[in-house]
Protein backbone atom coordinates (compact mmCIF):
# COMPACT_ATOMS: atom_id res chain seq x y z
CA UNK A 1 0.00 0.00 0.00
CA UNK A 2 2.62 2.30 0.54
CA UNK A 3 4.46 1.67 -3.20
CA UNK A 4 0.81 2.37 -4.02
CA UNK A 5 0.59 5.76 -2.45
CA UNK A 6 4.14 6.45 -3.50
CA UNK A 7 3.94 6.21 -6.96
CA UNK A 8 0.14 7.87 -7.03
CA UNK A 9 1.85 10.87 -5.60
CA UNK A 10 4.59 10.85 -8.33
CA UNK A 11 2.22 10.67 -10.71
CA UNK A 12 0.00 13.70 -9.45
CA UNK A 13 3.01 15.45 -9.21
CA UNK A 14 4.30 15.08 -13.10
CA UNK A 15 0.75 15.87 -14.02
CA UNK A 16 0.37 19.50 -11.87
CA UNK A 17 4.42 20.41 -13.28
CA UNK A 18 3.52 21.49 -16.63
CA UNK A 19 0.53 23.54 -15.33
CA UNK A 20 2.97 25.37 -12.67
CA UNK A 21 5.12 25.90 -15.74
CA UNK A 22 3.37 27.14 -18.03
CA UNK A 23 2.38 30.26 -16.44
CA UNK A 24 2.90 33.55 -18.37
CA UNK A 25 2.72 37.42 -17.48
CA UNK A 26 2.37 39.75 -19.51
CA UNK A 27 2.31 43.63 -19.18
CA UNK A 28 1.14 46.36 -20.88
CA UNK A 29 2.42 50.16 -20.47
CA UNK A 30 0.90 52.73 -20.52
CA UNK A 31 -2.72 50.65 -19.14
CA UNK A 32 -4.84 53.74 -19.86
CA UNK A 33 -3.73 56.38 -23.59
CA UNK A 34 -5.59 59.61 -23.76
CA UNK A 35 -6.08 61.57 -27.22
CA UNK A 36 -6.89 65.26 -27.37
CA UNK A 37 -7.40 66.79 -30.99
CA UNK A 38 -9.24 68.52 -33.37
CA UNK A 39 -11.65 66.77 -36.15
CA UNK A 40 -10.00 64.73 -39.10
CA UNK A 41 -6.25 65.03 -37.36
CA UNK A 42 -3.94 61.62 -37.28
CA UNK A 43 -4.06 61.52 -33.61
CA UNK A 44 -0.87 58.71 -32.36
CA UNK A 45 0.51 57.16 -29.05
CA UNK A 46 2.92 54.60 -28.45
CA UNK A 47 2.54 51.45 -26.32
CA UNK A 48 5.00 48.39 -25.05
CA UNK A 49 3.92 45.27 -24.61
CA UNK A 50 5.88 42.87 -22.21
CA UNK A 51 6.04 39.65 -21.91
CA UNK A 52 8.53 36.56 -19.99
CA UNK A 53 8.29 34.83 -22.81
CA UNK A 54 7.30 34.52 -26.97
CA UNK A 55 3.93 34.78 -27.48
CA UNK A 56 1.39 36.27 -30.41
CA UNK A 57 -1.04 38.35 -29.65
CA UNK A 58 -3.96 39.69 -31.98
CA UNK A 59 -6.12 42.73 -31.53
CA UNK A 60 -9.30 44.36 -31.67
CA UNK A 61 -10.98 47.57 -30.65
CA UNK A 62 -14.48 48.20 -29.48
CA UNK A 63 -15.60 51.62 -28.32
CA UNK A 64 -18.43 53.75 -26.51
CA UNK A 65 -19.21 56.90 -26.11
CA UNK A 66 -20.31 56.66 -22.28
CA UNK A 67 -17.62 56.20 -19.90
CA UNK A 68 -17.69 52.59 -18.45
CA UNK A 69 -15.29 52.82 -15.60
CA UNK A 70 -13.49 49.65 -17.63
CA UNK A 71 -16.14 47.37 -18.07
CA UNK A 72 -15.48 45.84 -20.93
CA UNK A 73 -19.26 44.91 -21.79
CA UNK A 74 -20.17 48.36 -22.25
CA UNK A 75 -17.83 48.98 -25.07
CA UNK A 76 -20.31 47.39 -27.94
CA UNK A 77 -19.15 49.54 -30.87
CA UNK A 78 -16.87 49.02 -33.33
CA UNK A 79 -14.69 52.43 -34.65
CA UNK A 80 -16.18 52.73 -37.97
CA UNK A 81 -20.06 53.08 -36.26
CA UNK A 82 -18.11 56.17 -34.28
CA UNK A 83 -16.54 57.34 -38.17
CA UNK A 84 -13.57 56.87 -35.82
CA UNK A 85 -10.36 55.29 -38.21
CA UNK A 86 -8.36 53.33 -36.22
CA UNK A 87 -4.30 52.11 -37.03
CA UNK A 88 -2.53 49.64 -34.71
CA UNK A 89 -0.85 46.57 -35.22
CA UNK A 90 -3.67 43.56 -35.10
CA UNK A 91 -0.80 41.02 -34.80
CA UNK A 92 1.67 40.82 -32.48
CA UNK A 93 5.00 38.92 -32.09
CA UNK A 94 6.37 39.76 -28.43
CA UNK A 95 9.66 38.15 -27.69
CA UNK A 96 10.47 40.19 -24.27
CA UNK A 97 9.23 43.55 -25.51
CA UNK A 98 7.81 45.11 -28.36
CA UNK A 99 6.69 48.96 -28.68
CA UNK A 100 4.06 49.63 -31.25
CA UNK A 101 2.22 52.95 -32.19
CA UNK A 102 -1.72 53.17 -31.43
CA UNK A 103 -3.42 56.16 -33.72
CA UNK A 104 -6.84 57.24 -34.38
CA UNK A 105 -8.32 59.60 -36.58
CA UNK A 106 -12.11 61.02 -35.77
CA UNK A 107 -14.55 62.60 -38.02
CA UNK A 108 -16.92 63.88 -35.45
CA UNK A 109 -16.27 65.70 -32.25
CA UNK A 110 -17.02 64.40 -28.54
CA UNK A 111 -15.73 62.27 -26.11
CA UNK A 112 -15.01 58.74 -26.81
CA UNK A 113 -14.05 55.50 -24.88
CA UNK A 114 -12.69 52.37 -26.49
CA UNK A 115 -10.38 49.39 -25.30
CA UNK A 116 -8.30 47.47 -27.68
CA UNK A 117 -7.63 43.80 -26.56
CA UNK A 118 -5.26 41.71 -27.27
CA UNK A 119 -5.27 38.15 -26.79
CA UNK A 120 -3.18 34.84 -27.60
CA UNK A 121 -4.74 32.65 -30.09
CA UNK A 122 -2.68 29.48 -28.46
CA UNK A 123 -3.65 29.55 -24.62
CA UNK A 124 -5.66 31.86 -22.05
CA UNK A 125 -3.91 35.52 -22.05
CA UNK A 126 -5.32 38.56 -22.80
CA UNK A 127 -4.41 42.23 -21.87
CA UNK A 128 -5.83 45.73 -23.09
CA UNK A 129 -5.31 49.55 -22.87
CA UNK A 130 -8.25 51.54 -22.41
CA UNK A 131 -8.49 54.56 -24.61
CA UNK A 132 -10.12 58.06 -23.83
CA UNK A 133 -10.38 60.70 -27.15
CA UNK A 134 -11.38 64.08 -26.89
CA UNK A 135 -11.98 64.88 -30.79
CA UNK A 136 -12.82 68.73 -30.86
CA UNK A 137 -12.56 71.90 -33.24
CA UNK A 138 -10.37 73.61 -30.26
CA UNK A 139 -7.31 70.93 -29.55
CA UNK A 140 -8.61 71.04 -25.58
CA UNK A 141 -6.62 68.78 -23.49
CA UNK A 142 -8.44 65.60 -21.07
CA UNK A 143 -7.48 66.49 -17.47
CA UNK A 144 -5.56 62.84 -16.98
CA UNK A 145 -4.78 61.84 -13.27
CA UNK A 146 -2.53 58.46 -13.26
CA UNK A 147 -3.97 57.51 -10.18
CA UNK A 148 -7.48 56.92 -11.98
CA UNK A 149 -6.05 55.03 -14.58
CA UNK A 150 -7.63 51.37 -15.00
CA UNK A 151 -4.95 48.60 -15.34
CA UNK A 152 -6.32 45.42 -17.68
CA UNK A 153 -4.71 42.45 -17.44
CA UNK A 154 -5.10 38.68 -18.56
CA UNK A 155 -6.90 37.80 -16.02
CA UNK A 156 -9.69 40.92 -16.25
CA UNK A 157 -9.95 40.87 -19.81
CA UNK A 158 -10.02 37.19 -20.55
CA UNK A 159 -13.39 35.78 -19.63
CA UNK A 160 -11.89 31.97 -20.34
CA UNK A 161 -12.16 29.83 -17.30
CA UNK A 162 -8.68 28.99 -17.97
CA UNK A 163 -7.64 32.16 -16.57
CA UNK A 164 -8.12 30.68 -13.38
CA UNK A 165 -6.47 27.47 -13.85
CA UNK A 166 -3.42 28.29 -11.63
CA UNK A 167 -5.12 29.14 -8.56
CA UNK A 168 -7.39 26.70 -9.11
CA UNK A 169 -4.62 23.31 -9.81
CA UNK A 170 -2.92 24.31 -7.00
CA UNK A 171 -6.18 23.66 -4.80
CA UNK A 172 -6.48 20.43 -6.81
CA UNK A 173 -2.79 19.65 -5.99
CA UNK A 174 -3.30 20.30 -2.24
CA UNK A 175 -6.30 18.46 -1.97
CA UNK A 176 -4.65 15.27 -3.82
CA UNK A 177 -1.84 15.56 -1.28
CA UNK A 178 -4.39 15.58 1.57
CA UNK A 179 -5.83 12.45 -0.21
CA UNK A 180 -2.69 10.31 -0.42
CA UNK A 181 -1.85 11.21 3.38
CA UNK A 182 -5.45 9.91 4.02
CA UNK A 183 -4.85 6.96 2.46
CA UNK A 184 -1.64 6.29 4.03
CA UNK A 185 -3.47 7.09 7.43
CA UNK A 186 -6.11 4.18 6.60
CA UNK A 187 -3.61 2.14 5.51
CA UNK A 188 -1.67 2.24 8.67
CA UNK A 189 -4.78 1.99 10.76
CA UNK A 190 -5.80 -1.25 9.21
CA UNK A 191 -2.58 -3.01 8.86
CA UNK A 192 -2.54 -2.30 13.07
CA UNK A 193 -6.02 -3.89 12.69
CA UNK A 194 -4.70 -6.95 10.87
CA UNK A 195 -1.72 -7.18 13.74
CA UNK A 196 -3.96 -7.14 16.44
CA UNK A 197 -6.32 -9.87 14.93
CA UNK A 198 -3.50 -11.93 14.50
Amino acid sequence: MKKLSIIVTIILTILFIPTFSTALKVSISPAHLYFSGDTDKILCKELTVLSDTKITLTGEDKWSTNKSGGKLSEYALNSEQLKIKTSYSNKIIINTEKTTEICINATNSGNYYGVILYKSPENSVGIGVLIEANISGENNKLQSNPLNSIALTGFVTNENNQSQKSPISILILLLMVVLVILCLMLSRKIRNKREEIC
